[in-house]
Order: C-alpha cells, then sequence, then structure tokens
C-alpha cells in the first residue's frame, strides 16, 4: 500500500488558436495555466500467480484565466495472471502477465467565471484486458484494449470509443 501525491505547475500553452485566430476550446489547449494537486492511494496484493491492484487518485484543479476544469476522481481496479513462469526458480525472472481492469474517471463541472458548465463532466467506466512482459526486473513492456462500458456524461459532450495503448515502464531506483 502507497500513498502518492502530485503537483502540476501551469507549463504548457492554455491560449492557442486555430488558423482563423479563434481560441482553442479550453480541453484542446495542451496547458491549463492552473497549478493542480492530486492525492490518493495505491494498494496491491499478489498470492502466487493472482494479483490484485487498486487505486484511487483524487485531482483537485485551481482556476486560471476565469476557467476551472471540475474535479476528477480516477479508479482502478486490475487482477492480473502471471502467465509464465509457472514458478519462480529466481528472481528477477522473464514475466508474461495478462490483466483485467476496470478503470475510468468522475469529473465534476467545468466552470467559467464560477459557473458550471452543463456540457461538461460526468463519469466514464472502462473494461481494459491487456498483457504485461517483464523482460528483467526493472523494465517492462505493456499493452491494453480501453473498452467503454459505463459512458454517464453530462450535457452534449464527445463520447469515448475503444482505444489500444502501448507503453513500458523503467524503474530507476
Amino acid at each position: 500500500m502507497a500513498a502518492v501525491g502530485r503537483i502540476k505547475f501551469p507549463t504548457g500553452k492554455d491560449d492557442e488558436t486555430d488558423a482563423r485566430g479563434n481560441k482553442l476550446p479550453r480541453p484542446l489547449q495542451l496547458g491549463t495555466g492552473s497549478v493542480d494537486y492530486s492525492a490518493g492511494v495505491v494498494v496491491t496484493h499478489v498470492v502466487r500467480r493472482i494479483g490484485l491492484n487498486a487505486d484511487l487518485i483524487y485531482n483537485f484543479n485551481t482556476e486560471a484565466s476565469d476557467f476551472a476544469f471540475g474535479d476528477t476522481l480516477k479508479y482502478d481496479f486490475a487482477l492480473g495472471y502471471r502467465v509464465s513462469p509457472r514458478k519462480y526458480e529466481a528472481y528477477p525472472a522473464k514475466q508474461w502477465n495478462a490483466y483485467l481492469e476496470l478503470n475510468g474517471e468522475f469529473a465534476r463541472r467545468n466552470k467559467l467565471n464560477g459557473v458550471p458548465l452543463p456540457d461538461s463532466g460526468g463519469n466514464v467506466t472502462f473494461l481494459s484486458p491487456g498483457i504485461q512482459f517483464i523482460p528483467y526486473g526493472s523494465f517492462l513492456v505493456e499493452a491494453s484494449l480501453q473498452i467503454p462500458v459505463i459512458q454517464n456524461l453530462n450535457g452534449t459532450q464527445l463520447k469515448f470509443h475503444p482505444a489500444f495503448t502501448v507503453g513500458f515502464r523503467w524503474l530507476i531506483f
């Protein structure tokens, strides 16, 4: 179990315009202009070849230029199964894992000049099967397919569609 925290500083531009000079909508900007904070908890429990992972992270978003993105609560629950090796002979060993995750985000409405925007916020939940390969103890490659199974969005918003992700992690400690 671990507690996590984060501070996000305003580093990206938040005043980009299109070819006609119209300011792009806030969600399409590279930055938010705000300093935001996150706090949460991560839990992992492994017994033999089965692992349970869960996390809950709350993002406190502040206001910049009279606009504030809604606070978010991100959640994730994953069931993992070590496909190979069947039994550890030595650690670290090359390892293949299969995962089935239920993850998503609940977002409060965005605010402009302190007024909640009707076409923002809501909840989306994904079912995300995935695989993970660990060639050695501090490096891994993973791939996942995120399938939206619940979409309770406020007002008129773009819907989420299935998405395929590939990533890697390299632990440097």
